[in-house]
């Protein structure tokens, strides 16, 4: 019988669209922290931290006008990206190599036939171009409330950072439990990035086999030929076929 048990989820994701997607938070490991988080910039002397803070903006000074929110944009959501006939036929022959006899294949729809859209004319909202004022002081920014002395800023990690310690060191405990790991997914990452680079190859070493999706195959390393499975292609468009037979059918 099969047993459904995902142990953690790592991602480098700071935006928190997993857990706003239902994902459950105790198993999401955040590697490289999320915007929604605010702390003193005084993490020594005064560790103030503030969690899911979804105001849309923090101070007067941050707020843009209603002209530069109308240049954000908005997804269509009858114009989204569709898998390929190729991109279903060999989805479906994966499934039936895993599932065997108790695979049921459908036949896709109209909409699932519709070739994807190139990158240019990607289903994604238009980066936002919203002007800052360049005499912005200080008093201006968003103030620690407990020191009341220094500002806030997002927990993120930004580059020549660390990664929070406490987070890898959870994330890497897996990789020592004395079970085994039967399967890891690796979405949209160029896996190039160290320390999560690195966990495929640890799982691998504990007995998973591993499935890569992403929109180039240059992403993804160390594939065995008869062990792994790589799918090119939109994580929005892939991830809900690969899932079907698991899952269901998307929301």
């Amino acid at each position: 019988m099969w047993q459904r048990h995902i142990a953690q989820v790592p991602t480098s994701s700071n935006g928190r669209i997993s857990p706003r997607a239902g994902h459950p938070p105790g198993q999401l490991k955040e590697l490289h922290g999320n915007l929604f988080t605010l702390a003193c910039v005084d993490a020594a002397g005064c560790g103030y931290v503030e969690r899911d803070n979804f105001e849309e903006s923090l101070t007067p000074a941050l707020d843009p006008s209603k002209d530069e929110k109308a240049t954000l944009g908005s997804i269509d959501p009858d114009n989204k990206p569709r898998a390929s006939p190729l991109l279903l036929a060999g989805i479906a022959r994966k499934h039936a190599q895993i599932l065997g006899d108790s695979y049921q294949g459908s036949t896709p729809t109209t909409r699932d036939l519709a070739a994807l859209k190139p990158p240019e004319q990607s289903a994604s909202a238009p980066v936002a171009s919203v002007p800052l004022s360049s005499d912005l002081t200080k008093d201006d920014l968003p103030q620690c409330p407990k020191c009341r002395s220094e500002i806030l800023r997002p927990g993120v990690v930004w580059f020549g950072e660390p990664l929070p310690v406490d987070v890898v060191e959870e994330t890497e405990a897996v990789f020592d439990d004395p079970g085994p790991i039967d399967l890891c997914l690796t979405i949209g990452t160029s896996s190039r990035v160290r320390p999560a680079a690195g966990y495929a190859d640890m799982a691998r070493k504990k007995g998973a086999r591993v499935a890569v999706v992403n929109t180039s195959a240059d992403d993804a390393n160390n594939v065995r030929a008869d062990r792994d499975w790589v799918f090119v292609g939109d994580a929005a468009v892939v991830l809900p076929e690969l899932l079907r037979p698991v899952v269901g059918e998307a929301a």
